[in-house]
C-alpha cells in the first residue's frame, strides 16, 4: 500500500521537475502518467496540480481559450478541502490566463487571491510567483514603481529561498521586465 502511494508522488516529482525546467509550450511526458496515478491514487490535489500544468502549457503554446478551460476546472478542483495547498497554484494559473486573455482586474484579483492563500499556506514559492505576476500586471498597467517594488520584493524571497526562476518562466519574466524599464 506504502509503494501504491509512493508512485503518484515520484510521478509528480518527475512531472514538476520537467515542467520547470523545460521551455515555454515543452511536452511534459509524465503528465498523463502522473495525472492517471494520481487520479486512482485519490490524490484530488495532484489532479489540480495536473490541470494546472496544462493549462500552463496551453498558454505558452498560444492557446489562451484551452488555457482558460483547464484553468477554470484546476480552479472548481481546488475547492475540495483534499485539493489542500495547490489552491494557490490554481488562483495563480487562472491568473496568468486571465492576463494573457487581457482580464487584468479580474487576473489581479485572482493574483491577490493566489498571494493570501500562499501566506496563509507558509507556501513561500508560491508568494513568490505571486509577486511577480502582480509585478507585471501592474507593469502592463504603466505602474512601473509599483511593478519595481514587487518584483524586487519577489526577488529577495526568491533570494532568501534558494528557489532561482525556472527556466520557463524566463521568457516571460523578461517581457515584464521590459515593460517596467520602458
Amino acid at each position: 500500500k506504502d509503494l501504491a502511494l509512493a508512485i503518484p508522488w515520484i510521478l509528480y516529482v518527475r512531472c514538476w521537475t520537467q515542467q520547470r525546467a523545460g521551455r515555454p509550450g515543452d511536452r511534459i511526458p509524465a503528465l498523463d502518467e502522473a495525472e492517471a496515478a494520481l487520479t486512482k491514487a485519490q490524490m484530488q490535489w495532484g489532479v489540480v496540480w495536473c490541470q494546472a500544468v496544462r493549462a500552463e502549457v496551453a498558454l505558452e503554446r498560444g492557446d489562451p481559450n484551452a488555457a482558460r478551460e483547464l484553468a477554470e476546472t484546476a480552479l472548481a478542483l481546488s475547492k475540495s478541502p483534499f485539493a489542500g495547498w495547490l489552491r494557490d497554484r490554481a488562483l495563480l494559473v487562472h491568473a496568468r490566463v486571465l492576463r494573457r486573455l487581457g482580464e487584468l482586474e479580474r487576473g489581479e484579483d485572482d493574483a491577490h487571491r493566489s498571494l493570501t492563500v500562499a501566506q496563509a499556506g507558509g507556501h513561500r514559492p508560491a508568494v513568490a510567483e505571486s509577486l511577480e505576476l502582480l509585478a507585471g500586471l501592474a507593469a502592463q498597467q504603466e505602474s512601473p514603481l509599483e511593478a519595481a517594488r514587487l518584483f524586487g520584493a519577489a526577488d529577495v524571497l526568491r533570494e532568501q529561498l534558494g528557489y532561482p526562476r525556472p527556466p520557463v518562466e524566463q521568457p516571460a519574466h523578461a517581457a515584464d521586465m521590459e515593460l517596467v524599464t520602458a
